[in-house]
């Protein structure tokens, strides 16, 4: 929880400071995870961390949108990098399952049947970065093949 929430109250006022002063507006764009929308028990803490941004995110879009500042935020699933992959490693390990067994698991749970690029979930943060999205405010894009449609 620490790092969501220092990470929201120390860089947050340090970017608005920087967009402030160029007087030109700008994008914040947020990090979540489908956990901002679901319910997991077993992952209490994180889900609570999860919501709590996601509170941030809307309340801080409606503070700066007179200021041309959009806040959003990208909640990406199943992202298959090295560090996701020895989780689910670790996971299949802790329940006696051959290792890749729980890949297979989480890839059944999504909708779509597939993880999440890094690409894929790269060009939702480029979007919300660019000219196409000065709209766009106090959204969450869900970039996790249905695992949360909200």
């Amino acid at each position: 929880m620490d790092v969501n929430y220092d990470s929201l109250f120390t860089c947050t006022p340090r970017a608005l400071a920087e967009m402030r002063k160029h007087g030109q507006g700008g994008s914040l764009i947020y990090t979540l995870s489908d956990d901002a929308f679901l319910q997991r028990p077993a992952a209490l803490a994180y889900s609570v961390s999860a919501w709590g941004v996601r509170g941030f995110l809307r309340s801080m879009a409606l503070h700066v949108a007179k200021e041309r500042i959009t806040v959003n935020g990208v909640a990406p699933g199943f992202v298959e990098t090295p560090m996701a992959v020895q989780m689910a490693d670790a996971y299949a390990k802790e329940r006696g399952i051959p290792a890749g067994a729980a890949k297979t698991e989480m890839l059944a749970a999504i909708p779509m049947g597939r993880s999440q690029p890094a690409d894929e979930v790269a060009a939702v943060y480029s979007y919300l970065a660019g000219t196409e999205s000065r709209t766009v405010t106090g959204c969450i894009l869900n970039c996790n093949g249905g695992t949360a449609m909200v």
